[in-house]
């Protein structure tokens, strides 16, 4: 997907469940994970193709190993589990530009019940780009100065972050522009 192939990236997600659930035990607690885990990276890559109807398809058969498992979990460092669809859900709505959506899934999650700090971190970035979307700035900044609290190099070190910022500061009033300007500054001096 990073090289610009979420077509293939789709189809590669989608193949690989399908060969992992042929292969092994799928009542264990780590293969569900792993295959839960495909299936969402092939959601968001089908929203980055645009295709709405497959990425809720793949988040929805997500949504079901996510409760046939019945935890939160970082089985085999996938961060599977129920909340970790909910917040693939938002990633999707981000993708397909479904700001509203977005947003209301991002206020379904319980942030404590992500196992990782990044993945807290991402979950509050997408809700970002939400509310930028949607042009909320002040709860843009809100968002990206939270997921900087969880895992401050998340923030400081991704060139996309950063171009968010930057989108924010665009986007922003005129009140809240300047605010937004002396965070960026904070951040990239800090990288």
């Amino acid at each position: 997907m990073a090289s610009g192939h979420a077509r293939e990236g789709v189809r590669l997600a989608i193949s690989a469940a399908d060969r992992l659930s042929a292969s092994v035990n799928m009542d264990q607690p780590a293969a569900m994970s792993v295959y839960g885990a495909l299936l969402l990276r092939g959601a968001i890559a089908a929203a980055r193709e645009e295709d709405r109807d497959q990425a809720y398809e793949l988040l929805n058969f997500a949504a079901g190993t996510a409760e046939h498992l019945g935890m939160d979990g970082n089985l085999l460092w996938t961060a599977f589990g129920p909340t970790n669809v909910t917040a693939h859900r938002v990633a999707v709505a981000v993708e397909l530009g479904d700001a509203g959506s977005a947003v209301a899934y991002a206020k379904e999650i319980d942030l404590a019940a992500l196992k990782l700090p990044e993945r807290k971190a991402m979950v509050l970035l997408d809700t970002a780009r939400a509310y930028t979307q949607w042009g909320k700035a002040d709860n843009a900044l809100g968002a990206i100065r939270q997921a900087e609290r969880y895992a401050p190099e998340e923030v400081r070190r991704r060139p996309a972050v950063h171009q968010l910022i930057d989108e924010l500061a665009q986007r922003s009033p005129a009140a809240l522009r300047r605010r937004v300007q002396q965070y960026a500054a904070r951040v990239r001096t800090s990288a």
